[in-house]
């Protein structure tokens, strides 16, 4: 007669096993490379990323300027910068998983593995997508909070973003139209993590 195997002891070999931590991992960097490509393909078809790649000719693609000028003179980005490539580049660098060496947990007959995941903090955001001329604060975020000064906004081939320039005065009224952004994308990486 087969003697029963004990879940515990079971359990335990599991843990123990090197080739299934191996595999565990393997497993965990697959569905995180998934995610975070699917982050970088929604981050860079954005309207606003586009609007922002194309650089100081682009049109208001994202509709922030009620289609007046263009987000990457309007932000003041200098001409020839890539802020868009510059913070993919930022998210394939640090989103990785920390360790190979995963929690582990038992929920009934299952054994969990959890790795830990290098995210992106507000000081991330402020310190590699920085807003060219107001220190300490990120051009990604204020896409959603909002950005002053487009009552001053003149879209011309000047400046240094070589698209446009602020007036001493008032030229128009209105403002700009805050959208939704990068919390979007950052809360639906989260989801597809789990």
């Amino acid at each position: 007669m087969a003697k029963g195997v004990n879940q515990n002891d079971l359990n335990i070999a599991v843990l123990s096993n090197k080739q299934i931590k191996k595999q565990a991992f393997e497993i965990a960097q697959s569905k995180l490379e998934k995610a975070k490509n699917e982050l970088i393909n929604d981050f860079g078809s954005h309207s606003v990323s586009r609007e922002i790649k194309a650089g100081p000719s682009s049109t208001n693609i994202s509709g922030t300027l009620g289609g007046y000028g263009n987000l990457f003179s309007f932000i003041g980005f200098d001409a020839g910068n890539n802020p868009v490539d510059l913070w993919i580049a930022f998210l394939k660098n640090k989103i990785q998983i920390k360790n190979k060496n995963p929690k582990t947990s038992e929920s009934g007959d299952k054994i969990l593995f959890e790795f830990d995941v290098n995210g992106v903090s507000d000081a991330d955001l402020t310190a590699n997508a920085q807003m060219p001329w107001e220190l300490g604060r990120s051009w990604i975020k204020s896409i959603e909070q909002g950005i002053s000064g487009f009552s001053f906004y003149i879209s011309k081939k000047l400046g240094r973003s070589g698209g446009g320039i602020q007036a001493d005065n008032k030229v128009r009224s209105g403002q700009y139209q805050r959208k939704q952004y990068w919390s979007s994308m950052w809360k639906k990486f989260l989801i597809d993590l789990k």
